[in-house]
């Protein structure tokens, strides 16, 4: 069983460090320059899919009822973006792909974006 009176000093710092003021660290913006930021998923964003098979990626979006035209996608070693007029997504890949060649479909509510997976040797502009 505790001492009455340790509880009595950690209460009484308790108080102390709730009533005080909020410290507040200097920090220059450039101290966090270099540390990646992390992208958090959009709750109010369309359901989506990355599918990383032996020859290709696969990114599916359950996007409703739109038309292919609707979608803008851009692609990079190892990110892709889709936009419409209602959202944007962002997927960090996680595999190197030929960024340049994207196949697009758009069937029964769903967009996919095919990209053909690279060899680490392979190298795409």
């Amino acid at each position: 069983m505790s001492d009455p009176d340790d509880i009595d000093e950690v209460m009484r710092d308790f108080r102390r460090f709730t009533d005080g003021e909020p410290e507040r660290l200097d920090v220059e913006e450039s101290a966090f320059a270099d540390v990646p930021q992390l992208e958090t998923e959009d709750v109010n964003g369309p359901e989506d899919e990355l599918i990383l098979g032996d020859d290709y990626v696969t990114y599916l979006i359950f996007a409703g009822q739109r038309q292919i035209d609707d979608f803008l996608v851009f692609t990079g070693p190892d990110r892709i973006e889709v936009r419409t007029e209602d959202f944007t997504v962002r997927r960090d890949i996680g595999t190197r792909v030929d960024h340049e060649d994207p196949l697009k479909t758009y069937t029964n509510g769903v967009f996919s974006v095919r990209l053909r997976r690279l060899e680490e040797h392979d190298a795409v502009g």
